[in-house]
């Protein structure tokens, strides 16, 4: 950990924020990960249990998508800067500065889809996850939701510098599928509470298990 901060905080092109936010949207992802899987074992066997193995493997990929991120950006970014640096001295051609800038804009794009996806996982996974872990359905959300606003930050700023007007447009016609994650980390958090004051949660908590307090 220590060597991975140092690597963010050292004065270099790369890594940067697309690659942080990846590791912020994989963390996220893990952390549901490990509900689901908890959840698992608590669950008896039937829809929900069915369905807690589902959003395991499903989210898992997303980890494993967002974990890939972290080197993708940082290797594009860093070559899109060797690519500015000469496209100024007339060394490269427009339509090379070009790619390069799509390809960095196309990573975050793909960061912040995955991080969504596991947003929207993670409303169902609240409705079934295992009281205990339930916080756990919250802060992960909350940092796939960091990863989301960082791609969406990263692509708008990068657009301003391609000029193909058919793939900015075919970008920011997709854009509207993070519409909408406000009103879902609220839902989330809204079925946390409301699955952690039941009353065998209270009546744990106050000692009297099973009955309310």
């Amino acid at each position: 950990m220590h060597e991975l901060l140092a690597a963010f905080a050292a004065p270099a092109v790369a890594p940067a924020g697309i690659s942080g936010s990846a590791i912020s949207g994989a963390i996220g992802a893990a952390l549901l990960v490990k509900v689901a899987r908890l959840s698992e074992r608590k669950l008896p066997e039937g829809p929900e249990r069915a369905k807690a193995v589902m959003l395991a493997d499903k989210i898992g990929r997303l980890s494993i998508m967002l974990e890939d991120v972290v080197d993708q950006d940082a290797a594009a970014y860093t070559k899109l800067v060797s690519v500015k640096s000469a496209h100024a001295k007339g060394l490269e051609s427009d339509e090379t500065l070009e790619r390069a800038m799509k390809t960095v804009t196309l990573i975050p794009g793909a960061m912040g889809r995955a991080a969504m996806i596991c947003i929207n996982l993670a409303v169902e996974l609240a409705e079934i996850a295992h009281p205990p872990a339930l916080s756990d359905v919250a802060m992960g959300a909350l940092l796939c939701n960091a990863a989301a606003e960082a791609s969406l930050i990263a692509v708008k700023h990068n657009l301003d510098e391609i000029s193909d007007e058919s793939f900015c447009s075919k970008i920011l016609s997709k854009l509207d599928f993070f519409d909408g994650r406000d009103a879902k980390l609220e839902r989330i958090a809204r079925t946390t509470r409301a699955r952690r004051q039941t009353p065998q949660a209270v009546g744990g908590r106050n000692g009297h298990k099973g009955q309310p307090s």
